[in-house]
Protein backbone atom coordinates (compact mmCIF):
# COMPACT_ATOMS: atom_id res chain seq x y z
CA UNK A 1 0.00 0.00 0.00
CA UNK A 2 2.24 2.20 0.67
CA UNK A 3 4.43 1.32 -2.69
CA UNK A 4 1.32 2.89 -4.22
CA UNK A 5 1.42 6.01 -2.26
CA UNK A 6 4.94 6.93 -2.33
CA UNK A 7 5.05 7.90 -6.62
CA UNK A 8 1.34 9.66 -5.77
CA UNK A 9 2.71 11.93 -3.18
CA UNK A 10 5.97 12.73 -5.26
CA UNK A 11 4.21 13.22 -8.45
CA UNK A 12 2.13 15.74 -5.98
CA UNK A 13 4.47 17.21 -4.18
CA UNK A 14 7.06 17.88 -7.70
CA UNK A 15 3.66 18.93 -9.30
CA UNK A 16 3.14 21.96 -6.61
CA UNK A 17 6.82 22.84 -6.94
CA UNK A 18 7.06 22.65 -10.30
CA UNK A 19 3.77 24.12 -11.29
CA UNK A 20 4.66 27.22 -8.83
CA UNK A 21 8.47 27.32 -10.28
CA UNK A 22 6.71 27.01 -13.79
CA UNK A 23 4.57 29.99 -13.27
CA UNK A 24 7.03 32.16 -11.85
CA UNK A 25 9.45 31.38 -14.58
CA UNK A 26 6.73 31.96 -17.44
CA UNK A 27 5.67 35.19 -15.19
CA UNK A 28 9.14 36.41 -15.38
CA UNK A 29 10.14 36.00 -18.66
CA UNK A 30 6.64 37.72 -19.88
CA UNK A 31 7.10 40.53 -17.88
CA UNK A 32 10.14 40.68 -19.74
CA UNK A 33 9.27 40.43 -23.42
CA UNK A 34 5.94 42.05 -23.27
CA UNK A 35 4.61 44.93 -22.40
CA UNK A 36 2.06 44.55 -20.04
CA UNK A 37 -0.45 47.69 -20.85
CA UNK A 38 -0.61 45.57 -24.75
CA UNK A 39 -0.14 41.48 -23.75
CA UNK A 40 -3.72 40.90 -23.39
CA UNK A 41 -4.86 42.33 -26.70
CA UNK A 42 -5.63 40.55 -29.55
CA UNK A 43 -4.67 40.72 -33.04
CA UNK A 44 -6.96 42.19 -35.23
CA UNK A 45 -6.53 42.75 -38.64
CA UNK A 46 -6.74 46.74 -39.27
CA UNK A 47 -10.34 48.23 -40.88
CA UNK A 48 -8.89 49.21 -44.90
CA UNK A 49 -9.12 52.80 -45.26
CA UNK A 50 -12.41 54.11 -45.89
CA UNK A 51 -12.45 55.32 -49.63
CA UNK A 52 -13.46 58.87 -50.60
CA UNK A 53 -16.29 58.92 -52.97
CA UNK A 54 -15.13 59.55 -56.44
CA UNK A 55 -15.02 62.85 -57.58
CA UNK A 56 -18.52 64.42 -59.18
CA UNK A 57 -17.93 65.86 -62.61
CA UNK A 58 -18.67 69.90 -62.09
CA UNK A 59 -20.10 69.65 -65.51
CA UNK A 60 -22.65 66.17 -65.45
CA UNK A 61 -25.90 68.98 -65.25
CA UNK A 62 -24.59 70.59 -68.73
CA UNK A 63 -23.55 67.10 -70.03
CA UNK A 64 -26.86 65.65 -69.15
CA UNK A 65 -28.98 68.68 -70.33
CA UNK A 66 -26.98 68.76 -73.74
CA UNK A 67 -27.76 64.99 -74.17
CA UNK A 68 -31.56 64.94 -73.80
CA UNK A 69 -31.53 68.39 -75.87
CA UNK A 70 -29.61 66.74 -78.59
CA UNK A 71 -31.91 63.89 -78.40
CA UNK A 72 -34.65 65.88 -78.55
CA UNK A 73 -33.47 67.60 -81.74
CA UNK A 74 -33.05 64.50 -84.09
CA UNK A 75 -34.54 64.40 -87.34
CA UNK A 76 -34.16 68.18 -88.33
CA UNK A 77 -33.06 67.99 -91.80
CA UNK A 78 -30.32 68.92 -93.12
CA UNK A 79 -29.58 72.37 -94.64
CA UNK A 80 -25.69 73.88 -95.41
CA UNK A 81 -25.49 77.05 -93.18
CA UNK A 82 -28.34 76.36 -91.67
CA UNK A 83 -29.25 76.78 -87.56
CA UNK A 84 -32.85 76.80 -87.33
CA UNK A 85 -35.49 73.75 -86.32
CA UNK A 86 -36.52 73.12 -89.78
CA UNK A 87 -32.76 72.45 -91.34
CA UNK A 88 -29.18 72.86 -89.77
CA UNK A 89 -25.70 71.59 -90.95
CA UNK A 90 -23.31 69.66 -88.43
CA UNK A 91 -22.26 73.19 -86.50
CA UNK A 92 -25.54 74.70 -86.89
CA UNK A 93 -27.05 72.20 -85.18
CA UNK A 94 -24.25 72.05 -82.27
CA UNK A 95 -24.75 75.48 -81.99
CA UNK A 96 -28.34 74.84 -81.94
CA UNK A 97 -28.49 71.98 -79.18
CA UNK A 98 -25.73 73.94 -76.95
CA UNK A 99 -27.67 77.14 -76.91
CA UNK A 100 -31.03 75.74 -76.14
CA UNK A 101 -29.13 73.46 -73.67
CA UNK A 102 -28.66 77.20 -71.74
CA UNK A 103 -25.25 77.50 -72.85
CA UNK A 104 -24.35 81.13 -74.09
CA UNK A 105 -22.82 80.60 -77.45
CA UNK A 106 -22.31 82.43 -80.94
CA UNK A 107 -22.41 80.55 -84.50
CA UNK A 108 -19.62 79.12 -85.16
CA UNK A 109 -18.19 76.59 -87.46
CA UNK A 110 -16.26 73.37 -87.18
CA UNK A 111 -12.71 74.90 -88.11
CA UNK A 112 -13.01 77.43 -85.21
CA UNK A 113 -14.26 74.70 -82.85
CA UNK A 114 -11.28 72.86 -84.25
CA UNK A 115 -8.58 76.21 -83.45
CA UNK A 116 -9.93 77.12 -80.24
CA UNK A 117 -11.59 74.45 -78.22
CA UNK A 118 -9.19 72.03 -75.84
CA UNK A 119 -8.67 68.96 -77.56
CA UNK A 120 -9.08 66.30 -74.77
CA UNK A 121 -7.75 63.07 -74.68
CA UNK A 122 -10.11 61.15 -72.42
CA UNK A 123 -13.90 62.34 -74.29
CA UNK A 124 -16.73 62.07 -71.94
CA UNK A 125 -20.24 62.39 -73.40
CA UNK A 126 -21.33 65.74 -74.56
CA UNK A 127 -18.21 66.76 -76.08
CA UNK A 128 -17.45 67.43 -79.98
CA UNK A 129 -15.92 64.62 -82.16
CA UNK A 130 -14.11 66.62 -84.87
CA UNK A 131 -14.01 64.74 -88.27
CA UNK A 132 -12.25 65.13 -91.92
CA UNK A 133 -12.92 63.73 -94.99
CA UNK A 134 -9.27 64.23 -96.09
CA UNK A 135 -6.95 63.23 -92.95
CA UNK A 136 -6.31 67.20 -92.87
CA UNK A 137 -9.31 69.44 -93.01
CA UNK A 138 -12.08 68.87 -90.36
CA UNK A 139 -15.05 69.35 -92.14
CA UNK A 140 -17.94 67.64 -89.90
CA UNK A 141 -18.29 67.51 -86.26
CA UNK A 142 -21.05 65.77 -83.47
CA UNK A 143 -22.02 65.60 -79.80
CA UNK A 144 -20.70 62.66 -78.21
CA UNK A 145 -23.28 60.18 -76.72
CA UNK A 146 -20.92 57.53 -75.74
CA UNK A 147 -17.47 58.08 -76.30
CA UNK A 148 -16.10 56.57 -79.02
CA UNK A 149 -18.70 54.43 -79.70
CA UNK A 150 -22.11 57.03 -80.30
CA UNK A 151 -22.47 60.57 -81.33
CA UNK A 152 -25.29 62.76 -82.37
CA UNK A 153 -24.56 64.53 -85.80
CA UNK A 154 -26.77 66.48 -89.02
CA UNK A 155 -25.40 64.89 -91.82
CA UNK A 156 -26.08 65.29 -95.77
CA UNK A 157 -27.80 62.15 -95.93
CA UNK A 158 -29.82 61.98 -93.11
CA UNK A 159 -30.21 65.23 -91.66
CA UNK A 160 -29.58 65.31 -87.58
CA UNK A 161 -29.31 61.76 -85.98
CA UNK A 162 -27.98 59.03 -83.48
CA UNK A 163 -25.30 57.14 -85.48
CA UNK A 164 -22.82 54.27 -84.22
CA UNK A 165 -19.54 54.97 -85.16
CA UNK A 166 -19.02 51.09 -86.67
CA UNK A 167 -22.13 51.29 -88.68
CA UNK A 168 -21.61 51.88 -92.42
CA UNK A 169 -18.52 50.05 -92.39
CA UNK A 170 -17.37 52.20 -89.91
CA UNK A 171 -17.50 54.90 -92.31
CA UNK A 172 -17.12 57.90 -89.74
CA UNK A 173 -14.65 56.13 -87.02
CA UNK A 174 -11.92 55.85 -89.72
CA UNK A 175 -12.38 59.87 -90.60
CA UNK A 176 -12.70 60.82 -86.57
CA UNK A 177 -9.70 63.08 -85.64
CA UNK A 178 -9.79 64.24 -82.31
CA UNK A 179 -12.14 65.89 -79.37
CA UNK A 180 -12.87 68.73 -78.31
CA UNK A 181 -14.33 70.06 -75.10
CA UNK A 182 -17.16 72.97 -75.07
CA UNK A 183 -15.36 75.78 -72.96
CA UNK A 184 -17.03 76.29 -69.86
Amino acid sequence: MFRTFVPLIIVLVLAFFGIKAVLELDTKHFSETIDPETRFNVDVEEEPPTRKPPKEDPDKKFRDTVLAVANNRLYIPYGWGEESLEKADCSGWIYLVLRHAGYPIHRITTRTMAATWEKVGKAKPADIPLFSHNGKTIAHAGIWKKPKTIMFHSSTSMGSEKRDLTSQGGYWKKRLMYTVRVPR
